[in-house]
């Protein structure tokens, strides 16, 4: 028997398959629509049902099976999954960059920020008093710390004798924080990690 096309519309319609699927499994089955049904399930192109639904009493209700989701409904789901996973896991790694970063403005108060011209010390603030004249006076502040590199400043942050290795571990775990925090935000937008160098 011929197949029609109307007949493999129909058969893609109920099973979710390709043209060719579709025609192939009419042409096996002689035009039989639930044949091909039966013959694309067992060839793995179609997951099978949970079973029909009936009832023996009059009035009594049926046990409704719904049938699986389509592979694009289970490929879109799974997208929305994986974006919302990588969303949560941003946010997780927002909330340690901003947890690290608390600890580090604490430890600002035990910082020096030492500038250094021809290998001795010119001058010694508080790094907390650095950190408020870049924020407040941005265009002033940071020119003035370049400028200074230019003819041959250099910079040093030093802490307070005990606090200098716990100073140092917070830099690095911060430095590590905000390395994965961007690494993820980049997964986020593009999907795809950079490679570090």
């Amino acid at each position: 028997m011929a197949v029609t096309l109307d007949q493999v519309e129909r058969l893609r319609e109920k099973a979710s398959v390709s043209y060719e699927d579709a025609r192939w499994a009419l042409e096996q089955s002689g035009g039989d629509l639930l044949a091909a049904l039966i013959l694309l399930e067992q060839a793995g192109k179609i997951s099978g049902g949970n079973g029909g639904a009936y009832a023996t009493k009059q009035g009594a209700q049926p046990e409704v099976h719904h049938a699986p989701a389509t592979r694009q409904e289970q490929t879109d789901a799974g997208k929305e999954q994986a974006a919302g996973s990588l969303w949560r896991q941003l946010w997780a790694r927002t909330k340690d960059l901003l947890k690290k970063s608390a600890w580090m403005l604490l430890y600002t108060f035990r910082c020096q920020f030492d500038v250094y011209w021809r290998g001795a010390v010119l001058t010694s603030l508080p790094l907390v008093v650095v950190i408020i004249l870049v924020l407040a006076f941005f265009w002033i502040t940071v020119p003035i710390l370049l400028c200074a590199a230019l003819i041959g400043c250099r910079y040093r942050i030093s802490a307070y004798g005990a606090y200098r290795e716990s100073v140092r571990r917070a830099f690095d775990a911060l430095k590590e924080s905000m390395c994965a925090w961007t690494d993820q935000l980049q997964v986020c937008i593009t999907g795809q990690k950079r490679a570090r160098t």
